[in-house]
Order: structure tokens, then sequence, then C-alpha cells
């Protein structure tokens, strides 16, 4: 099922939507840009990189990225994702290939336009302190200083929980 809220009432968009019916531990951004929701990742026992896109005008997903798709990306479950203004671009940070597997501190950039992902030339480095290998962590964007904040996640594939917040810039 799919619901929007607008700041009082919650009214369902679609009770059966099969095209992205099925996703575990997917993670989700709203573009501004392009006016949808990026809906991406699913993992459980394996990790896709099924990428949809959300068009909350028409209540309907489209498949951008994945199986049955020209375009590739990181195969990634549990990951973090958020739009950033000055890229334009909804960012992918963590997340790990498989259930058990080693977690990973990769940062892509979603190309809506293009319908890609490109990985981030110097990634974790931009942090001012690194998170290292991340899954399950929260990120936002704060507009007053153009930077992501990231908060939390589970370290390293060693299920350790980090309360530590990290800013990208």
């Amino acid at each position: 099922d799919v619901w929007t809220y607008d700041g009082f009432n919650w009214t369902q968009k679609c009770t059966s939507c099969p095209e992205a019916a099925g996703l575990r531990f997917p993670t989700a951004a709203y573009n501004p840009s392009t006016q949808k929701v990026m809906l991406y990742g699913s993992g459980f026992p394996n990790a896709t990189d099924d990428t949809w896109e959300w068009d909350g005008s028409s209540a309907s997903y489209t498949k951008t990225c994945g199986s049955t798709t020209a375009c590739t990306g990181p195969k990634w479950s549990q990951t973090s994702a958020v739009y950033n203004t000055v890229l334009d671009r909804v960012l992918l940070f963590g997340g790990r290939e498989a259930y058990n597997s080693q977690y990973n501190d990769e940062l892509f950039a979603w190309d809506s336009t293009g319908s890609a992902f490109e990985k981030v030339v110097g990634g974790v480095n931009c942090f001012a302190a690194q998170p290292g290998n991340n899954i399950g962590s929260v990120a936002c964007y704060d507009t007053s200083t153009d930077k992501v904040v990231l908060n939390g996640g589970w370290d390293g594939g060693f299920g350790t929980y980090n309360p530590t917040q990290y800013i990208w810039d």
C-alpha cells in the first residue's frame, strides 16, 4: 500500500502496487527536481539494484534501474538515501550486498535524468569524520548549511550500534 500525508490527513493512493511489491529493506528519498520519490534496493537474502520512482500525480511506480533495464547500480539493502540540493542528486550511503555480508562505506549519487548511478569521488572521505562501514543509518539534508547529516547505524558487520552523527559537505 502507498499512503500520502498532507499535514492533516492520510490518504491511500494505491492498495496494490504490484510494480514495487515485495521489496525488503528498501530506502526512499523525495527528489523535488522531479517531484518523485526514489525507492531503491531490496535485500534478503541477496540485495538488488532495483530502483523505482513513485509519481504521486499518477499514483504509479516506474522502474528506472535494475533487472530488466539497461541501468545497473550498487546492489545494496539497508542503505541510507537523501536528496542533496547542491548536487541535485539522491545520495546513497552504506548498506550490504547480502544477508550476513560485510557492510560497506561507499557513496553513490542517483542521476534521475540519465537513470544512472555515479560513484561519488572521495566518497566517505568527504565526511568531516568517517562513518565507516554502515547499515541502517538515517540521513537528512540540512538546508541551512547545505550539508548532509548522517545519524547512527550499525557498524562494520559486528552488530554494534553507532549513535554518532556525521556531516558530509
